[in-house]
């Protein structure tokens, strides 16, 4: 065995002289006997411990008197498990973690840095709003803000159009259950908004007086009509209330006077209006023109003579002096109508506008005529508001005929329909055979009957 002054290996620590004893050293929990050197006699206190011995390799090797065996330091952690590794074969070479190098702060003694390096984590989100893209190429994934790599790989869609390759992709508007689009909602322009005219821009002046109260004093005034102070030049008075109701596509109104002055019982008439319609503005026009016109008609009839021994509401009358021209004019024959649509009369007024063309302009016209013919008859005409549904028996009237008007239009239009609309459901195509002619024969001589 070579001597201690030739070993190659240098020494950290200092060995014990040849005539001092190998001190006993107590066996270590885990690995049995050994023995272990003083740390006290090391030259660097820096210096790791040895590892302890274990009893297996005192056995397989034999120490001299004073000589200490020597153990590498042992690595904290686990060795690696073996690989076998065949010839020609290349291992894969792990991921090596990036370091960067934290610069260096010298500070002085007794002094504290002002800024500490910290590490900023992000904080995860738990659900982020934005997703990306994730780049495929057997698929395509749609994101907010797509590269232009992927649209480049978007697949092409050929639409056809009557027939046609179309490269222009189009949304289509969505169907009803029938088939048919839906009907899109229209807004006035621009360009119709100033096409739109006043009465007494297109000459349709309303020859009478337009009432432009409403409110209470309206309500007051319609409830109360029957018993308004009559003029001493007046010998003729008539009162009518009008009103409309409308129902897929069908629309009349409902003009009634009271039988006389003192009874509470009213008597009317229902006029259906001859076309489809869609708007209850051109039924209440309507109404008025229609009312105006049984006004010329009737007020030649006696139920037009007033009745001096009436009772008068002289009190009321007083307290709406301002609200009625009755007194003022100097005519012998007077017409009160009633409506209870206040843009009617604002547009017979002169103070809304209306299209210049349209069933709006022609029952607008109408009215113009009426009033008119009355004016040059020696009638006195005045328009007023009535509040609907506010418990006046004249617009209650007017309401129940203008809807029983309408349910027996309703009635009538189904029966009388155009009979081609109804073979065209039976037929099967334009071209009828003998058998078909003939059921058209019965049909339409059904009907007239």
């Amino acid at each position: 065995m070579p001597s201690r002054d030739s070993d190659p290996i240098p020494k950290v620590w200092d060995p014990l002289p040849p005539h001092t004893p190998l001190p006993t050293v107590p066996d270590p929990p885990e690995t049995g006997e050994g023995a272990l050197t003083d740390p006290k006699h090391s030259k660097d206190c820096l210096a790791p411990p040895a590892a302890p011995v274990t009893k297996a390799e005192l056995e397989d090797e034999e120490l001299e008197e004073g000589e200490i065996k020597e153990t590498p330091p042992t690595s904290p952690h686990p060795p690696p498990p073996s690989i076998d590794i065949q010839d020609g074969e290349i291992l894969p070479t792990p991921p090596t973690p990036q370091h960067f190098l934290i610069p260096s702060i010298e500070v002085d003694d007794e002094e504290i840095p002002s800024i500490l390096l910290t590490t900023a984590y992000a904080t995860l989100q738990p659900n982020p709003s934005h997703r990306t893209a994730i780049e495929d190429e057997g698929r395509y994934v749609r994101s907010a803000n797509p590269s232009p790599e992927s649209l480049e790989r978007r697949p092409q869609v050929n639409v056809h159009v009557n027939g046609k390759p179309n490269l222009k992709r189009k949304r289509h508007s969505p169907q009803s259950g029938s088939g048919l689009p839906q009907p899109k909602k229209q807004k006035a322009s621009t360009e119709q908004k100033k096409t739109k005219r006043f009465c007494w821009e297109l000459g349709q002046q309303f020859t009478g007086f337009v009432s432009p109260i409403d409110g209470a004093d309206a309500l007051d005034i319609a409830t109360n009509i029957l018993t308004f102070p009559i003029p001493t030049n007046v010998f003729k008075r008539l009162v009518y209330f009008c009103d409309a109701s409308m129902r897929s596509l069908c629309g009349a109104v409902g003009v009634v006077w009271a039988g006389d002055f003192t009874s509470t019982e009213w008597e009317g008439k229902g006029f259906p209006y001859p076309m489809d319609i869609k708007s209850t503005a051109i039924l209440e026009l309507y109404g008025i023109s229609c009312a105006l016109e049984m006004a010329i008609r009737d007020i030649e009839k006696p139920r037009a003579n007033v009745d001096r021994k009436q009772p008068q509401d002289n009190l009321f009358f007083q307290s709406h002096l301002n609200q009625t021209r009755s007194h003022l004019h100097g005519m012998n024959k007077e017409v009160f109508i009633f409506t209870d649509d206040v843009y009617a009369l604002k547009r017979i007024d002169g103070t809304l506008s209306y299209p210049p063309n349209g069933d709006m302009s022609s029952q607008l016209a109408a009215i113009s005529r009426h009033s008119k013919t009355l004016g040059d008859l020696g009638v006195h005409v005045e328009l007023h508001l009535s509040p609907g549904h506010s418990g006046i028996p004249g617009n209650e009237a007017a309401d129940q005929m203008a809807k029983s008007a309408l349910n027996r239009h309703q009635r009538q239009r189904k029966k009388y329909q155009p009979a081609k609309n109804q073979m065209e459901k039976t037929s099967a195509g334009p071209d009828m055979d003998k058998d078909s002619v003939y059921k058209w024969h019965i049909l339409t001589s059904t009907i007239e009957q």
